[in-house]
């Protein structure tokens, strides 16, 4: 079953999630970098930035490994089309 829409919006909440997590993804990165604010200061505290990660851990799914242990038995068979002549 599709996710229901907001009437008022036309966007889940899984959409409204994402879009939330852009702009905590932005703040992050710019912190990473060492960007500073107007006043010099640093963009985020250890607090925000631990808060930051733990709802982007809620929002945005882990990439995790996955091992593909299983065995492929493939036959490729090669025809060779009659008007061509080798």
């Amino acid at each position: 079953m599709a996710a229901k829409r907001d009437t008022k919006s036309g966007f889940t909440q899984k959409t409204r999630d994402r879009i939330k997590a852009s702009g905590i993804v932005e703040r992050i990165i710019e912190h990473a970098l060492g960007h500073l604010d107007d006043e010099g200061n640093e963009l985020m505290t250890p607090s925000q930035l631990n808060a930051g990660l733990k709802l982007l851990n809620k929002v945005v799914p882990d990439l995790k490994q996955v091992e593909n242990t299983g065995t492929v038995n493939n036959t490729i068979t090669f025809v060779k089309p009659e008007w061509l002549k080798v």
